[in-house]
């Protein structure tokens, strides 16, 4: 569970900020942090505290399901990047340019690490290298990749899924925000990039934060608006950045409360916050089934469904791939079947 520890651990409360469950056995692991320090938390309950030589105010960010941890310290006055490994050794990782402040925020199934660096959003490989995602002021408008550059501001790494080492059916990426936080990102390899919007009235948005990124085709976030209210987006690689409200098929009838995403997995069923109410999270299913866009799931999504049977062509969810797993098979026909309307 995602929460907090009160009394603490020592000094203030302690916040669980990362969850993973190792493939291995299926026991949750937790990252906590407080005002005090950082942890690793074992499914037993045993605090593991993760320490930098020499280091003040060490914060922690993300677990892997390998259990590698990664945050940041301030060390000798400035802030780094940091990355534990399962023994809690800790490796400081270099800023892209000599005295610029680091943070890592995310790190993937292959022990890369994301964050930002000077204001650039960062990828750092396995030994540590680090590379600068996007150029300096990355554009703010369009579909602009390839390292299009226009005046802009600030980026930075927020989420990385998949494998960049191992093949992946739907590939690798990393996911960010750019143009100051009000843009988000998507990149699949050094100095390959892509704004992925919002390119719908977006000057109503001051920032966004990325909530979860189970696969590489997909995520959920919050956009902020003028007056700090949260709006829930999701982005797919086939249907782009929309607002999670238009986007989904079991939204409660009536006036409904503002959606808060909370996560989601690999078969596109996310987890929200509907607000007050006896039971406050419920489970939302994206519309998979309905590849037509016709708002129903009949014999023309059947007959699609069959057209497509096989493998899914790299670096794609099919439309008919209702599970994620890169095949179009007898599974998605049962979930079709079940969902027909």
């Amino acid at each position: 569970m995602l929460g907090d520890w009160c009394p603490p651990v020592s000094g203030g409360c302690t916040t669980a900020v990362s969850i993973t469950v190792p493939a291995s056995d299926g026991e949750a692991l937790v990252l906590a942090a407080s005002a005090t320090g950082a942890w690793r938390v074992s499914p037993e309950g045993t605090f593991e505290a993760l320490a930098v030589a020499g280091a003040g105010a060490i914060d922690a960010h993300d677990v892997s399901a390998s259990g590698v941890a990664v945050g940041s310290a301030f060390i000798a006055g400035a802030l780094q990047a940091v990355r534990w490994n399962t023994k809690g050794a800790a490796a400081v990782l270099p800023p892209i340019k000599s005295r610029l402040p680091t943070e890592a925020l995310a790190v993937g199934l292959d022990g890369t690490v994301v964050g930002t660096s000077g204001g650039r959003a960062v990828w750092w490989q396995r030994s540590g290298a680090p590379i600068a995602l996007l150029p300096v002021g990355s554009s703010s408008r369009g579909s602009s990749s390839r390292g299009s550059s226009s005046r802009g501001s600030s980026s930075k790494a927020t989420a990385i899924t998949g494998n960049s080492t191992k093949s992946h059916p739907l590939g690798f990426a990393i996911f960010g925000t750019h143009a100051g936080g009000t843009r988000l990102f998507r990149v699949t390899g050094p100095s390959n990039w892509t704004s992925l919007g919002p390119f719908d009235a977006p000057a109503q948005f001051v920032g966004f934060d990325i909530v979860d990124t189970p696969q590489p085709d997909l995520f959920v976030a919050h956009a902020h608006t003028l007056l700090y209210q949260r709006v829930a987006f999701v982005w797919t690689l086939e249907g782009g950045l929309h607002r999670f409200d238009r986007s989904i098929i079991n939204l409660p009838s009536g006036p409904n409360p503002p959606i808060e995403v909370v996560a989601a997995n690999s078969s596109a069923v996310v987890l929200v916050n509907l607000g007050a109410s006896p039971a406050p999270y419920t489970l939302v299913q994206l519309d998979p089934g309905d590849t037509n866009g016709d708002g129903r799931i009949n014999a023309a999504d059947l007959a699609l469904l069959l057209a497509t049977w096989g493998p899914v062509p790299a670096d794609r969810r099919g439309a008919a791939d209702f599970d994620g797993d890169g095949d179009v098979d007898a599974a998605d026909l049962g979930f079709l079947l079940t969902s027909w309307n």
